[in-house]
């Protein structure tokens, strides 16, 4: 049988990790197409809004990555556990978005979209945005004793902050949460998580 779902994004992480972890731990068939920039150009007009991710069901294709995610979230239960706990995860699903697009510039240096010094882009942009957003997801944490950021389940925003923490602890050697063990201490809790963490044994490493 074919696979459920095709998820079509770039070789890295970035937009497209939170929606492969999903469907993980949804515990569904998927295919992982990976692209490389060089066979981007070639495939850009199959996509719906000539951007990635984008993915394939039996309902048709679907783009933009936090629809997608509310499509997934929805229907494996990774959006709390009453529509107030789901609206509180849209909420700090957008304030994540706000934080990425402030941290953009590093993503796009590393992928040489614009010229920089990777460690600068780091410095100057990534520390201030840092000091600036992850307090606001720790006060989420301190109010919750059940270790989520809200309720008492997995939801799509943990596997997202945990990876952004993936992401940049890595690249830190540690320092990124230096000051923030609480969060460091959750993005180990999250990838514990058994499918989770057979997945983050197995897939591509990639820096982004």
């Amino acid at each position: 049988m074919p696979p459920k779902y095709i998820l079509t994004y770039f070789y890295f992480r970035a937009k497209g990790e939170n929606i492969r972890q999903l469907l993980q731990l949804a515990g569904v068939e998927f295919e992982d197409r990976r692209i490389q920039w060089e066979q981007w150009p070639h495939i850009k007009k199959e996509m719906p809004f000539a951007q990635m991710p984008v993915l394939e069901c039996e309902e048709g294709q679907l783009a933009q990555s936090k629809a997608i995610g509310r499509f997934l979230t929805r229907k494996y239960g990774f959006a709390g556990s009453n529509d107030w706990e789901a609206a509180r995860i849209d909420a700090l699903v957008d304030q994540f978005e706000d934080f990425f697009q402030e941290i953009r510039p590093f993503y796009r240096t590393y992928n040489k979209i614009i010229e920089g010094d990777l460690d600068n882009v780091y410095e100057t942009i990534v520390q201030p945005a840092r000091d600036k957003h992850l307090p606001l997801f720790s006060k989420f944490l301190d109010e919750n004793p059940s270790g989520f950021l809200v309720g008492s389940k997995l939801s799509w925003i943990d596997t997202q902050l945990a990876d952004h923490l993936y992401t940049f602890m890595n690249y830190s050697k540690g320092d990124y949460t230096a000051q923030y063990p609480q969060l460091a201490a959750f993005k180990e809790r999250i990838h514990a998580t058994p499918r989770l963490r057979e997945w983050i044994k197995d897939r591509p490493k990639t820096v982004i």
